[in-house]
């Protein structure tokens, strides 16, 4: 949970930085411990494609991502 919130605030980060997208949070049930979800607010799929270029993930603590983009 600590490495999560870390990289909670990373996200964070990224995000202040990338004009046109905005950190809402992540949700995790309480009952399931490595399902969650991170929520963000985009102008554009082009300004979600430029946020964390330089972000570093480690693929053994997240080995996969799966995003769904709602219009």
């Amino acid at each position: 949970m600590e490495e999560l919130e870390e990289w909670d605030k990373l996200i964070e980060k990224e995000c202040e930085k990338t004009e046109g997208v905005k950190f809402k949070g992540r949700y995790g049930p309480h009952n399931k411990k490595y399902h969650w979800a991170h929520f963000f607010k985009i102008d554009s799929y082009d300004k979600w494609m430029t946020l964390g270029q330089d972000m570093p993930r480690d693929y053994n603590k997240a080995s996969h991502i799966v995003i769904d983009l709602f219009q």
